[in-house]
């Protein structure tokens, strides 16, 4: 399992440049007062219009890579995988100009299925309390996850951590690369929280609280523009019959019942405000029809 986040963590460094300052990436990122990899990169730099080519290039190879692995959603396998790229995302999506750099790029849609896979598989209620770090409870000992100790030194890491992270000592070697089935659900509470993060910093993916989902920015904005717009009788369907009308007309129709869309009068008899047209009893396979046509319609889609 440990070959998932070392995976992942060689894609972030080839991302990042290894170093190199003429990275675009590394460069849209403040470099912090104690980043000591500067005068260890000037040995090894390139010109910027090669830095950019070479960038874009592992920009494609990273981002497919990830796009591969996020559909394997529900391998328990894949989720240090998934965990060591959202702690290297929700770094980058603190720096407007770095996160610019992969955002069209980057397989949001399929994060999305990633979270929206790891929230109702958690076995623990979610520790989302705290805005720093989802600690664990007050009476269980602090016990970092083995891709922890792999992340710990890295820039893009050291505000994720708290300060007492790796304080307890008492972890022997073994036990820190020790992983018990309880690891899955330590790692989907960190998916959770770092999704919930990262939702907070902008617009890429969104939580909704009705439905317990995440959604990205496309999928939240076409739905609600679909709930927001109203038929003529009263339905969420902006273009197309009233499913009241269609029941209605299955159950033989009613006088004073709302009059039905145009796709639905007689020929030859227009509506109006003082004669409404007669409405017709609708047999159930031609209701059912009507149904599976609205449903099939690209508009109606959900």
């Amino acid at each position: 399992m440990s070959a998932r986040y070392y995976i992942a963590i060689s894609l972030i460094c080839s991302l990042l440049g290894y170093g190199s300052p003429t990275n675009p990436l590394k460069q849209s990122i403040p470099a912090g007062q104690d980043d000591r990899s500067a005068a260890l990169s000037n040995k090894f730099t390139t010109d910027k219009e090669t830095a950019k080519k070479q960038f874009e290039n592992t920009r494609a190879f990273v981002m497919k890579t990830c796009d591969i692995v996020f559909r394997r959603k529900s391998d328990i396998n894949a989720l240090p995988f998934f965990h060591t790229i959202l702690v290297f995302l929700y770094y980058v999506a603190q720096h407007p100009r770095a996160i610019a750099l992969i955002e069209d790029d980057f397989p949001w849609k399929r994060l999305v299925d990633v979270l929206n896979e790891a929230y109702p598989a958690l076995l623990s209620k979610p520790r989302m309390a705290n805005e720093t770090f989802p600690r664990p409870l007050r009476n269980e000992p602090l016990c970092p996850l083995p891709e922890d100790y792999a992340l710990r030194g890295f820039a893009f890491s050291k505000g994720y951590f708290p300060a007492d992270w790796f304080s307890n000592e008492k972890l022997e070697d073994a036990e820190k690369m020790f992983k018990p089935p309880s690891l899955g659900d330590k790692r989907r509470q960190r998916l959770h929280w770092l999704g919930h993060q990262i939702c907070s910093l902008g617009t890429w993916i969104k939580w909704n609280t009705g439905s317990s989902r995440y959604t990205t920015a496309e999928e939240g904005e076409r739905r609600r523009q679909v709930s927001s717009t109203e038929s003529p009788g009263g339905g969420k369907y902006p273009h197309c019959a009233a499913p009241a009308d269609l029941r209605s007309r299955v159950s033989g129709g009613q006088t004073g019942s709302p009059a039905p869309s145009s796709s639905l009068r007689q020929p030859g008899v227009p509506a109006t405000t003082s004669q409404q047209a007669p409405m017709t009893k609708m047999s159930r396979s031609d209701f059912d029809e009507t149904m599976i046509d609205r449903l099939n319609c690209q508009f109606c889609r959900r």
